[in-house]
């Protein structure tokens, strides 16, 4: 028990201590007021010791980051100021951490149920207080040192000496005294004086920039940085005066030159260069220090002293420019190319080898002796990417890279396939016109054709596509050839021709029947290529009062960059014609002038009104395309986009975009059914006409000549039914009442200009997720956002258990696999470097469901069967995507299944150690590390594992909230979470077996009342400190350890997992079938907190008890089922939150 004694005699210590400092702080600051004058006083600054003086103010001006004077030489008086360094209150200090000590030790012997965590709080607060007062008497420190420099700068411009007989080094101070009291005027005229007056000016300012203190910091702008430049302008001046240096200029000081740019900010390299004339003939010797640099593998600094001296023809591309593609450096790269174009070219052909099927990315890599790759960076997609990038920014013919334009071509070529068999928008000539255009004579897009086709469960069509392309036999997947040999029988039969036309027959009566088509014949539809032809056009369009539908078409990319796009075709509609305008024959066969006054006529006529839908999509296309029409487009006057009319119109009444004109049922049963698939236009037209447009051909190839005759008419009804909804709309706001400026143009956010508003579209864009791109949904839709069947089958009727479930993710939910993996799922996570086909892979193997989102889903639930793949909302985070897949699959996750699993190998069976035995197994593996030479630095160096089970985990001493369940994107590494309590105790990783076993350890899961002596402490404690306010709160809280929540919480855990009986290998501390025990990545003070240990026995992993359990417990309480004493377990954490 703390009698009352200790209490006396802790209150008259921190009593003592105070009333001394005070007492010395008074005492020394009456001191420095006298200046010196009570010289006789041995307690007073200038009866103390000089030299040692002005070794304690060199040492804490090191600390404090100032630049040592070594000895001062101005005549200027400076009282010493360093008296929180006096040798008696070091000594009180000293006394009083001794007496702390001593009164720990006494506290613990007299009180033994005082717990280990009060002490080590307590200790902490020590701490916490002595470095506040250390940090005050820094900041008093930097305060005085700030009053000594203008001390001495003021006494440098009162003194009158005459410095042609300055050392470099006596100018230098001067000027960085100057300097650092930020009188740059002052510093300026004396660097001029110091040019003038100095027998080599060159070698001088080498001397200063490489003095200076700020040289090798980030800072933009320096002392170096203001030596340079107030030399440039004082040559700038002796040249205008016609004078110049009378000194040479040494190659010696043109490397020093070029050291001290490498050295200091990249904004110094270009005035080095300048003044010391670095760049031009007669500077090949700097060529060795740029291998010299390669040498010791500095690519960075390399390159950019190559880019700055101009020296790229003096080295081979790959050896200074492939290490830092590999290191994902590009941008620099790209600057040493800047305006050499065959290094341009050379690049672009470098890539575009690594894109070649039969490259071996992994065994390059592995090969290179390039440090810090960023493997991420190097897969196909990226690259092809890069390509595409750079041949357009440098106007490179594509031709460069035939690898890069066949993976383009697969990806639109997929993206084809997609649309025609998920979403169905693509007819059967547009589609192989679209496949040929993509594979072309590629044999290996041939044979990816194939395969794709086989993927979608059409044999017939693989059959077709693999006798067109004469696609050997043996290259064929299972089953092509005997769909081929079928059919040849029919094609020998003479069958095939009867059912083909009938299909057609009723695919045409289908498509009447449930599409909107085109009032006109095709004789009113006039496609217009020649002079002669625009002018005819004209002489229709410009009669006034006439209102025309304007739209384009152009050809599509699929992503494709490599493909320049310009608009094909121009469709203005009137009444009763059509005129479609041949973009590509006009601008042949006729002039420019008359081109562009045709336009310019159309759009800027006042007669003439222009109806269009995201018309400024297209006028943005046309003036890409061609230019010579950009003045005419931006003079446009009276233009109606329709899509802002549909706008209005929804805000006024919403009604009034709902078809209701008398038709039947029957009549409208085509367009009901299509009403959830159309978008934009169609969709405003099935509103406004009772069905929709046909989307068949809008991805044509709209290029190629002569147009087929559903391109005719698609193209015509896409301008002609504008004036069909025109009239729709002008006649229900007529019959409304209701007064809507058509020709208003549309309203932004205040504030919000039209750049800025696509700046910020595009970033909300790029989070939405990385699935196929929908047609955008209009305002006025009524269209639900939801994906339509996007789920696997129906979800399961009856609960399972988590382990009951098993799923691999793809490499786009790895943060949602391992907070599934939490809940206790059997869950398989995809690395970065795997492929999406190998998730259908894993599942056909094993049996799994497959779990991913956005456009992999459509290949990947080809390749497994119905029911076992789901796509999750890409957009949503990862917490509510474990909560879609466990309602999907009605998993009923109780207190027992989280953590059940280990979070690092997805294993479930653990191996129980207690503490006395990991202890032992820490020193043997200490000794083993010992045996075979590796230091402490370099475990640190290499990280806590060793072998290949330990890899995954080596990344463990990172810092972590311990957090897994945050809603991240999920990094590529698979870390194990590592609790930390409120005090920033370790506590270990996430899993925590057993919340009885370690209740005698506070802040570790379980309840522990605290006893009334550590109360008692506390008060004596906080009387003691003197704290105040907020210092008392936070104070009471780390000595706690936790708050009243903590300590109401009553949670066990019995986990679902399986427990072993083996033992550890002492000999090679392994585990089960000689698996590492990852022991060294646990920290020395858990292993004598912790009672006991839980080992994985796949990957060696060890786990311990945490606070992070409550942490997903609290998160995933609205799961949670288990019934205990009458409440759910998610109520019980409610309350305890």
């Amino acid at each position: 028990m703390i009698t009352l004694v200790h209490m006396c005699y802790i209150i008259l210590r921190d009593t003592l201590i105070n009333l001394t400092e005070s007492w010395w702080l008074k005492r020394n600051k009456r001191a420095l007021c006298t200046g010196g004058d009570n010289s006789t006083n041995e307690d007073t600054v200038e009866g103390r010791d000089q030299e040692g003086t002005k070794e304690g103010e060199n040492l804490q001006d090191a600390n404090l980051g100032i630049k040592g004077t070594q000895a001062w030489r101005l005549p200027v008086e400076v009282p010493d100021k360093d008296w929180l360094q006096d040798s008696a209150a070091e000594e009180n200090r000293t006394s009083n951490e001794k007496t702390d000590v001593k009164f720990t030790e006494e506290l613990f012997k007299s009180n033994p149920e005082v717990s280990t965590t009060f002490l080590v709080n307590l200790e902490r607060t020590k701490e916490e207080n002595k470095k506040e007062k250390e940090e005050e008497r820094m900041a008093e420190r930097k305060d005085e040192v700030a009053r000594e420099l203008v001390q001495r700068g003021e006494a440098i411009l009162k003194m009158k000496v005459n410095r042609r007989n300055y050392t470099w080094r006596e100018w230098y101070e001067d000027i960085d005294v100057l300097w650092a009291n930020k009188w740059f005027n002052r510093s300026s005229e004396l660097l001029q004086e110091g040019f003038v007056m100095v027998s080599n000016p060159y070698c001088f300012t080498l001397y200063l920039m490489e003095e200076s203190r700020g040289l090798r910091t980030a800072k933009s702008y320096s002392l170096a940085n203001h030596v340079i430049t107030e030399f440039e302008n004082w040559l700038r001046r002796q040249s205008t005066m016609g004078r110049s240096p009378q000194c040479e200029m040494t190659p010696h000081m043109k490397l020093q030159a070029v050291k001290i740019g490498m050295v200091g900010h990249a904004n110094l390299f270009d005035p080095l260069c300048r003044v010391f004339h670095l760049v031009g003939p007669g500077n090949e010797f700097l060529t060795k220090h740029v291998e010299i640099l390669l040498h010791k593998q500095q690519y960075k600094e390399a390159i950019h002293c190559a880019t700055k001296l101009q020296l790229q023809k003096f080295f081979i591309f790959e050896e200074i420019a492939v290490p830092l593609i590999l290191q994902d450096k590009v941008n620099m790269v790209e600057s040493y190319i800047q305006g050499h174009r065959d290094l341009q070219i050379a690049m672009v052909q470098m890539i575009d080898s690594w894109c070649a099927q039969d490259f071996r990315m992994d065994d390059y890599v592995s090969e290179s002796t390039v440090p810090y790759i960023k493997r991420e960076k190097l897969k196909r997609r990226h690259l092809t990417k890069l390509a595409a990038r750079l041949i357009k920014q440098y106007s490179l013919p594509p031709e460069l890279c035939p690898n890069v334009n066949i993976h383009r071509n697969l990806g639109g070529l997929k993206f084809i396939l997609y649309k025609n068999y998920i979403q169905g928008g693509l007819g059967t000539d547009n589609l192989d016109e679209l496949i040929q255009q993509s594979v072309g004579d590629s044999p290996y897009l041939h044979e990816q054709l194939v395969d794709l086709l086989v993927g979608y469960n059409d044999m017939e069509a693989a059959a077709q596509w693999a006798r067109r392309c004469n696609i050997p036999s043996e290259r064929l997947p299972p089953g092509v050839a005997q769909a081929m040999e079928r059919l040849a029988e029919q094609t020998a039969a003479g069958s095939s021709g009867g059912v083909g036309e009938e299909s057609w027959e009723e695919e045409v009566e289908d498509v009447e029947s449930r599409y909107h088509q085109m009032p006109l014949h095709m004789e009113f539809i006039e496609l217009v290529g020649t002079e002669k032809g625009l002018d005819s056009c004209a002489l229709r369009l410009l009669q006034p009062g006439t209102i025309v539908g304007l739209d384009a078409e152009w050809r599509p990319s699929f992503g494709n960059t490599l493909i320049t796009q310009r608009v094909s075709i121009v469709q203005l509609a009137i009444k009763d014609k059509v005129y479609i305008l041949d973009m590509i024959s006009l601008v042949q066969n006729t002039e420019m002038g008359r081109l562009q006054h045709f336009f310019s006529s159309l759009l800027v006529s006042q007669d003439v009104i222009i109806l269009g839908y995201g018309i400024d999509g297209d006028f943005q296309m046309l003036g890409r395309s061609y230019p010579f029409l950009r003045e005419a487009l931006s003079k446009r006057r009276r233009v109606i986009d329709l899509s802002h009319v549909a706008t209005r119109v929804h805000k006024a009444n919403p009604a009034l975009l709902t078809f209701s004109a008398g038709d039947t049922t029957d009549d409208l049963a085509g367009g009901a059914s299509a009403k959830s698939d159309a978008h934009g236009l169609s969709q405003l037209v099935q509103q406004c006409l009772g069905l929709p447009l046909a989307k068949t051909e809008q991805l044509s190839d709209w290029e190629r000549r002569p147009l087929r005759k559903a391109q005719l008419l698609y193209a015509s009804l896409d301008a002609y039914c504008l004036l069909e909804v025109y009239d729709v709309l002008t006649r229900r706001i007529k019959d409304a009442g209701i007064d809507i400026d058509f020709e208003a143009p549309a309203t932004s956010k205040k504030g919000t200009s039209s750049g800025d508003k696509g700046k910020k579209d595009k970033k909300k864009k790029k989070g939405d997720g990385k699935g196929p791109r929908k047609p955008p949904s209009a305002p006025w839709s009524n269209t639900g956002s939801a994906r339509s069947g996007s789920s696997p089958g129906k979800p399961a009727s009856t609960p399972i258990c988590p382990g009951e479930l098993a799923v691999v993710c793809d490499t786009m939910l790895q943060g949602m696999g391992r907070q599934l993996r939490c809940c206790g799922v059997d869950v398989r996570i995809l690395e970065n470097t795997d492929d999406h086909d190998r998730a259908a892979e894993i599942a056909r193997a094993e049996k799994r469901i497959i779990l991913t989102c956005g456009m992999p889903y459509q290949t990947l639930r080809s390749q497994v069967g119905e029911g076992r793949c789901l796509c999750l909302d890409s957009g949503a985070g990862p917490r509510d995507q474990v909560l879609q897949v466990l309602q999907h699959f009605n998993v009923k996750v109780t207190q027992r299944d989280i953590f059940s699993r280990c979070q690092v190998c997805n294993g479930n069976r653990y191996l129980r150690i207690p503490a006395q035995e990991m202890q032992r197994a820490s020193h043997r593996k200490q000794a083993l590390l010992r045996e075979r030479g590796i230091s402490e630095g370099e475990r640190a160096e290499c990280g806590p594992g060793s072998s290949d089970a330990n890899s995954a985990g080596a990344h463990l001493n990172e810092r972590n909230d311990g957090n897994v369940l945050k809603d991240s994107d999920g990094g590529a590494d698979v870390k194990a979470p590592v609790s930390r309590n409120k005090g920033g105790q370790d506590n270990g990783s996430s899993f925590p077996p057993s919340a009885a076993q370690v209740a005698g350890n506070q802040g570790l899961l379980g309840t522990k009342e605290v006893d009334p002596t550590s109360k008692r402490i506390v008060g004596q404690i906080r009387g003691s400190l003197n704290l105040e306010g907020a210092k008392e709160e936070e104070f009471a809280t780390s000595l706690d350890g936790g708050s009243d929540g903590d300590e109401e919480s009553a949670l066990s855990y019995n986990p679902t997992c399986f427990y072993s009986e083996g033992k550890i290998n002492m000999e090679s501390v392994t585990i089960g079938t000689g698996v590492p025990l990852q022991i060294d990545v646990v920290p020395p003070g858990i292993l004598t907190k912790v009672s006991e240990f839980f080992c994985c026995e796949t990957c060696g992993k060890v786990f311990w008890e945490g606070r992070h359990f409550e942490r997903v417990i609290s998160q995933f309480a609205d799961v949670l089922s288990d019934i205990e004493e009458g409440k759910a377990v998610g109520t019980v954490y409610s309350t305890t939150e």
